[in-house]
């Protein structure tokens, strides 16, 4: 019974990677719809995975060794059909539609591509001294059962991820590996009293965690804090990087150009507003209280035609609620202003230098944190010695990745596949 569990398991291993994967495309809130899609996930994989071993079986050695030899590439074909068939989907629908239906056809053909390997193995059933009947079925609840779980562990991810989700979903399908670090302080682990905060030692951990996962080389990507430090690092290790893409915050030109920007700057500071408040003691209490309160308001300026759900907010909820991690945050903004530190002047240095690498400037013109004339101003091409390309998306706020994720990942693709030794095999740090 031991070998059974154990064939069981292995056999299961790829319906399970199938359901997180489904999983993660179904983002509404109504879970009993939710509910009904991993049950109807957990009967097509459990079934299949079920039945294939007993064809095997039946089958016995007759026709299963030339059977064997191409299940593989069947399954292939059919998992390239289907990754071909759920791309063309998700560029043909409106970035409003934030559920990808999933229907029977799909996951018909999902189950057949991941169960062809048990056939073949439903052949060594005769050299074991088990019922064939009982061992397929207990396969088959044991591959239900994972699937099922696996779907639920996809949804999840969506939280996990946070506002990046669909627009990693898009990335991986493409072909390129998404490699998604959490910023220090934003993990409750990570979140230390006596750890240091700024953009210095944030491209610092990068390139360690870079260093550390052996990548050569890879298309940079940064959104706010995140786009502030790609910057720092696109200056301070420019060879590492095979392009740079900006989300809501704008690339700095050449200091020839900076003058043209001045009578814009008024409407930004008091749009950065803010950021006097982060240098409060107060900040940390100010932003965890009442469930992120604050936060959640943040966002509603700063995203105003996004009408984001509770689900939505919940990661960020969650995070801040954290006394620890609003405290970390908050050193941000302190560190952004205390000069008198060597490590924060370092920062500033490479930050205002004008970018070297092909870059994007992507920003939402219902920003409420970017001055959106500003951002013009600054991302002109003519301010720089590179390739710079600015996209500006309407009906869009500050979170672009979470409220138009297919114009995103549209505009990502453009870039890399544009940019200078751009290579498909590359990989995407977000």
């Amino acid at each position: 019974m031991l070998e059974i569990l154990l064939l069981a398991l292995a056999l299961a291993a790829d319906a399970f990677a199938a359901a997180i994967g489904l999983g993660s495309t179904h983002r509404s809130d109504v879970k009993s719809q939710f509910m009904k899609m991993a049950l109807l996930i957990g009967v097509y994989f459990g079934v299949a995975q079920g039945v294939m071993p007993l064809i095997g079986y039946a089958l016995g050695s007759t026709m299963l060794g030339w059977f064997a030899e191409g299940a593989s590439w069947i399954a292939f074909v059919i998992l390239v059909a289907l990754g071909i068939k759920m791309l063309y989907e998700s560029r043909s629908v409106n970035d409003d539609d934030t559920r990808i239906n999933v229907s029977h056809k799909t996951l018909l053909s999902l189950a057949i591509a991941t169960s062809l390997d048990a056939m073949a193995a439903g052949f060594t059933l005769n050299l074991l001294a088990v019922n064939a009947y009982v061992a397929c079925l207990i396969i088959a609840l044991t591959t239900a059962i994972l699937s099922v779980l696996g779907a639920y562990i996809g949804r999840q991810s969506g939280t996990w991820l946070g506002s990046w989700d669909a627009v990693i979903t898009s990335l991986v399908q493409t072909g390129y590996r998404v490699l998604v670090p959490w910023l220090r302080g934003y993990t409750a682990d990570s979140a230390k009293r006596h750890a240091q905060y700024g953009l210095m030692p944030a491209a610092e951990d990068m390139l360690a965690w870079k260093d550390a996962l052996n990548v050569k080389s890879a298309h940079l990507v940064g959104h706010d804090w995140g786009a502030a430090i790609a910057m720092v690092l696109a200056n301070l290790k420019p060879a590492a990087w095979l392009s740079l893409s900006l989300l809501a915050v704008p690339p700095i030109p050449i200091k020839t150009r900076l003058p043209y920007a001045v009578w814009n700057l008024p409407k930004q500071l008091r749009m950065s507003s803010y950021m006097l408040v982060m240098q409060s003691n107060k900040a940390e209490h100010l932003l965890s209280k009442q469930n992120a309160n604050y936060v959640k308001r943040i966002w509603k300026t700063w995203s105003p035609s996004w009408s984001f759900s509770d689900a939505e907010f919940e990661p960020a909820r969650t995070a801040f609620s954290n006394p620890d991690i609003a405290w970390a945050a908050a050193r941000y903004y302190r560190a952004l202003l205390s000069l008198h530190h060597s490590a924060n002047r370092q920062a500033a240095r490479y930050l205002m230098s004008p970018v070297t690498l092909p870059t994007l400037a992507l920003a939402g013109l219902d920003d409420g944190c970017m001055n959106i004339q500003l951002h013009k101003q600054l991302g002109q091409p003519k301010g720089f010695n590179t390739q710079v390309r600015s996209v500006y998306l309407p009906r869009c706020g500050h979170f672009l990745q979470a409220e138009q994720p297919k114009a995103v990942s549209r505009a990502l693709l453009i870039h890399f596949e544009q940019s200078q030794a751009s290579k498909r095999t590359a990989d995407a740090i977000l």
